[in-house]
């Protein structure tokens, strides 16, 4: 998977994330003129036109009631890091690809994501490396494992994706248990590693306050259980 970067993205779609902002002017009933309201309808058309043509920054806050409000869906995602030199080297491509007027006249959202401070999304993602490209499209996901130019960023969410079959299911916003499961499993992976001696004294030292821990826990439950059975004896 080549590496790349992406541009912080200012705001998009306003009035489709959130609601439409009223001055007290504005919300007075004044009888609009015909010239006002041609006035406000092009300027609402250029405003929709210009925010599809920017990144949109998306956080573990915002992702998904961005993306459901959003009037299609299509989205193109790139998780990124600011200290990634393959992100940076990708920022103009990423930005030329947000301005692509084929992209935009098809309506794809063009966004990006920053992994280290959305750890849940890069969790619900298994986002293991920057930069890493997901496709989300009519409820399924699509990874972008081409070079990262502005042109074959554009074939891939155009027609590309389809290579990948039905790609896979949008995966659920992650939960307390996928984040017990995912820790349990990473402290597996550790400890394998320590064990088969790929960390050195370091991962010998690991198992060995891991084994200590265990053993304390496991003496800690058996007086428990002892107690809990001589009280029920006396009762």
């Amino acid at each position: 998977m080549s590496h790349t970067s992406v541009s912080y993205y200012r705001h998009a779609r306003r009035s489709s994330i959130k609601s439409l902002m009223i001055s007290p002017a504005a919300a007075a009933p004044v009888a609009a003129s015909p010239l006002i309201l041609l006035v406000l309808l092009l300027s609402s058309i250029l405003t929709s036109t210009t925010s599809l043509a920017e990144i949109l920054h998306l956080t573990d806050n915002n992702f998904d009631s961005v993306l459901s409000a959003f009037p299609s869906s299509s989205s193109l995602v790139l998780f990124q890091s600011h200290d990634c030199r393959y992100c940076n080297e990708m920022r103009d491509e990423y930005e030329n690809l947000s301005n692509d007027e084929l992209v935009r006249d098809d309506r794809i959202l063009v966004a990006s994501v920053h992994g280290p401070s959305s750890p849940n999304l890069s969790l619900r993602f298994n986002i293991r490396s920057y930069p890493t490209i997901i496709y989300l499209r009519n409820g399924r996901m699509y990874e972008y494992r081409g070079e990262h130019t502005s042109q074959l960023m554009r074939s891939f969410v155009l027609k590309g994706y389809e290579n990948q079959g039905e790609g896979v299911a949008i995966p659920s916003p992650i939960t307390l248990w996928n984040r017990m499961e995912f820790y349990f499993k990473a402290a597996r992976s550790e400890l394998g590693d320590a064990a088969r001696g790929e960390l050195g004294m370091t991962g010998y030292a690991m198992v060995f306050l891991t084994g200590m821990v265990l053993g304390l826990v496991g003496v800690l439950m058996y007086v428990v259980a002892v107690v809990a059975r001589r009280k029920l004896k006396d009762v």
